[in-house]
């Protein structure tokens, strides 16, 4: 540790291990120095703001605190996750990727809401409005999320499942994706969200039931008469079944 060779050895790491930030009106942005972030501080903090913004398109309330972190990360193994109870976004920003999507925050701003909601149905609400672009062979083909269930197995389109289990992969988050379409559509927009106040799992069935004035089963069968319409993805985006 004495010897200038070691220290000079030492101070990258030290570098990497260290946090700056910058602000936003409602956000405190981290990031490494030296980093992608730290080069393009205008797009960060632009772009981030826009991200949190857009979060009250999709979700009609605005919450009572709503100072958020959010951490910069480079070349991670995952592109985005989330602290719900620290209030933390973690987003992937480096050369080759820079996600700035609403999708973290607002699993967020859901747990603020509903902290006891089906943690799959969540993750279908993240998902809703959300697209996945392919560009192969020239050409690029953009489908939205929720018809990229289309692809699903058929267990995966389990109404119980969405509402009583976790989920595990893009098959289970795209299919809970289409039951929120699917949803919002069945009993609109403004009902849709009074009925996700008082989600748990436990109480869906019987506020289902209550909400669309049909039984489960006729419920479960709605569900797949509406997979059964969907419009199948573009052909990049779709798989054998």
């Amino acid at each position: 540790m004495k010897r200038i060779g070691a220290l000079l050895l030492l101070a990258p790491a030290c570098a990497v291990g260290r946090w700056e930030e910058t602000q936003t009106e409602h956000l405190t942005i981290h990031y490494r120095p030296g980093s992608h972030a730290e080069r393009h501080l205008d797009e960060v903090r632009r772009d981030f703001e826009a991200a949190y913004l857009a979060v009250f398109d999709q979700v009609p309330f605005v919450p009572e605190d709503p100072a958020y972190d959010v951490y910069l990360h480079e070349y991670p193994s995952n592109f985005g996750w989330s602290n719900l109870v620290l209030r933390r976004v973690h987003y992937r920003y480096d050369a080759e990727s820079q996600l700035t999507s609403p999708h973290e925050f607002i699993h967020i701003v859901l747990h603020d809401l509903n902290p006891d909601a089906p943690g799959r149905l969540d993750e279908g609400i993240c998902r809703v409005r959300e697209a996945r672009t392919i560009t192969a062979n020239g050409e690029t083909q953009v489908c939205e999320l929720y018809r990229l269930a289309w692809n699903a197995p058929a267990d995966v389109w389990d109404l119980d499942a969405i509402f009583a289990r976790g989920y595990s992969g893009d098959d289970e988050g795209n299919t809970a994706a289409a039951c929120v379409k699917w949803l919002q559509a069945e009993l609109g927009e403004d009902a849709f969200w009074e009925l996700y106040l008082e989600l748990d799992r436990s109480n869906y069935r019987e506020l289902l039931e209550e909400r669309a004035g049909r039984s489960w089963a006729e419920l479960k069968r709605a569900f797949l008469a509406f997979r059964d319409a969907l419009e199948p993805p573009p052909p990049f985006h779709r798989r054998v079944r």
